[in-house]
């Protein structure tokens, strides 16, 4: 740290009783400097300086440690994710075993079978996960969905962890949202509350787009979107995907996913829960055009959330314009937003409480 800018600090946090870390602020500036650095790694909350200092006072809540093995983890989150976050659980970085016990499997085409686990009786809600995220992401939301009437249920998406499929030599987003109608079809439902996050979310609206009359709500956590009509992605995006198809063609998926300066060094657990998902974000970089047709979206009636984390524009400022430009589409009777203060794109997991009673009230009589 240059010697001016730990003056300043010594100043800000004279006679506090624990001493500023210099690592701590060297983190923070880094972060500052580079925010394009930081996207997808969930670390921006931390980065505030008044955010840290509740932190240190004891004013906000810190996740507990679970399991000592997963010490490291929890250290991570602790600093860089926000201040309400959701302890992780430990089963997510356990590769064996970290299965539910009610863990069970359905094939929904040919050589495609996904994993699910559900709780509850009652309508049915289904959770998307996004990229490199897997169904033991969300079971945390099963029991307090099933005790409040609902049949929950989660799934891993067809090429996250647990399931093997192969990676398909088509896919998108639409192939997919056929999936998860199938596996509706197969557990007998006719209809469910659909909740998609990131990718996930651009599942579920495929869903909603093809199959309506499945779909009896629809929640959507910052979806990433392309309309029909879009300009090209931009040079920088396209030269990243095209580096990162060239790294997964050559099995090199760590390289893929984490190449490059990143200001932090995740822990190795938590690089192993990424790395055992990273067949998904192959496949979204291998994809056909994923673009939805903005006339399609205006023809929606279901009722539909979008749900958002307050901060989550700081690291990817498209996410929220991906947000406006789909409520612009649809009727304001037809909408609801609600928007998680303090959370990142990670706040179905992270801010599980908050998302949780936020869409709680969404479906209230629905």
């Amino acid at each position: 740290m240059p010697p001016a800018q730990q003056r300043r600090r010594q100043r800000r946090f004279a006679g506090r009783a624990e001493p500023v870390q210099p690592t701590a602020g060297l983190l923070r500036t880094h972060i500052r400097r580079r925010p394009e650095r930081r996207a997808g790694l969930r670390l921006h909350a931390f980065s505030q300086p008044r955010r840290e200092e509740e932190f240190r006072q004891g004013r906000t809540p810190r996740p507990a440690v679970v399991y000592k093995a997963f010490e490291d983890v929890n250290a991570f989150l602790q600093k860089h994710l926000p201040t309400k976050a959701t302890p992780i659980d430990p089963r997510l970085v356990l590769q064996v075993p970290c299965l539910e016990p009610d863990l069970k499997k359905v094939a929904v085409a040919d050589g495609v079978e996904l994993h699910y686990v559900e709780k509850g009786k009652g309508d049915a809600i289904i959770f998307l996960q996004g990229g490199t995220a897997d169904y033991t992401w969300y079971v945390h939301h099963l029991d307090p969905f099933a005790e409040k009437g609902y049949r929950a249920i989660v799934y891993s998406r067809p090429y996250n962890y647990p399931n093997t499929n192969k990676l398909q030599a088509k896919y998108s987003y639409e192939i997919e949202a056929d999936y998860l109608a199938t596996l509706m079809t197969k557990l007998g439902l006719e209809k469910a509350h659909i909740v998609g996050h990131s990718n996930g979310g651009s599942v579920a609206l495929c869903l909603a787009i093809k199959h309506p009359e499945r779909v009896r709500t629809l929640t959507l956590a910052e979806p990433p979107i392309r309309f029909k009509g879009d300009p090209p992605v931009n040079e920088d995006l396209a030269r990243r995907n095209k580096r990162m198809r060239e790294l997964f063609a050559q099995g090199k998926p760590e390289e893929a996913l984490f190449k490059g300066p990143r200001g932090v060094k995740m822990p190795e657990a938590l690089n192993k829960l990424t790395l055992r998902n990273a067949q998904a974000m192959e496949a979204v970089v291998n994809s056909e055009p994923n673009e939805v047709d903005p006339e399609d979206v205006k023809k929606l009636t279901m009722p539909t959330l979008f749900l958002s984390g307050e901060v989550s524009g700081k690291a990817i400022p498209s996410l929220k314009r991906f947000t406006k430009e789909l409520m612009k589409l649809i009727p304001d009777k037809n909408r609801q937003e609600v928007v998680i203060p303090g959370a990142h794109h990670g706040m179905i997991n992270d801010n599980a409480v908050e998302s949780r009673k936020a869409l709680l009230e969404f479906l209230k009589d629905k």
